[in-house]
């Protein structure tokens, strides 16, 4: 089954599917990132937040589409909404890369690899924040002048880039790669069905 499932390459329906919780798992970011974003230390935190529902998503679209391109097709639409909404372009760049190295990574599983797959979303959520926080380190003019544009005060970005600089950034980073492996979890345990019929180890 596993073998005629791959032969066959990604469907329309496939695709269709792919979209739809693509655009969910891009809204569920966006909620996150808005309320916990209330504050600058909240916003450092949102894709360890949002990793963990976001987590439910991803893994439901492994077990329902495990086929070869599935992760890269998610993450260029993941890429395109960031970039269609406004955000600086490292984040759709850094959600790529990130897709390259999930996809590459579950496929080395034959994308029913459970850790496998766990890696390359570890690596699809870190990259996706990690775009975020380039600007914030290594262009603070350019995203002090992009923030304020978007609605931003001077001082919350001023105090948001601080944050980003500090300590609290390995903090943050760690805290993200641990939400990212509970959201892994979360999925296989709310999405058991899904992972049985699916053949996912």
């Amino acid at each position: 089954m596993k073998q005629l499932r791959e032969k066959k390459g990604l469907m329309s329906k496939d695709l269709i599917t792919l979209s739809i919780f693509t655009l969910l798992y891009s809204i569920c970011l966006f909620l996150v990132a808005g309320i916990s974003g209330m504050i600058p230390i909240g916003f450092i935190f949102h894709a360890a937040i949002a990793s963990i529902p976001c987590g439910i998503i991803y893994f439901y679209l492994r077990a329902k589409v495990p086929k070869k391109g599935s992760i890269m097709v998610q993450t260029l639409i993941f890429a395109l909404i960031y970039f269609m909404v406004g955000n600086p372009v490292s984040v759709p760049i850094a959600i790529i890369l990130g897709g390259l190295i999930a996809e590459v990574i579950s496929a080395s599983g034959n994308y029913m690899s459970f850790w496998k797959n766990t890696l390359g979303y570890c690596a699809v959520i870190v990259l996706t924040w990690l775009g975020f926080m380039f600007n914030m380190i290594f262009q603070k003019d350019y995203y002090m002048t992009y923030a304020v544009e978007r609605g931003s005060s001077g001082a919350y970005v001023e105090q948001l880039i601080n944050v980003a600089n500090g300590p609290l950034f390995f903090v943050a980073l760690g805290v993200t790669i641990i939400a990212a492996v509970l959201g892994a979890l979360l999925g296989r345990k709310v999405l058991k069905k899904h992972f049985v019929k699916a053949g996912m180890v």
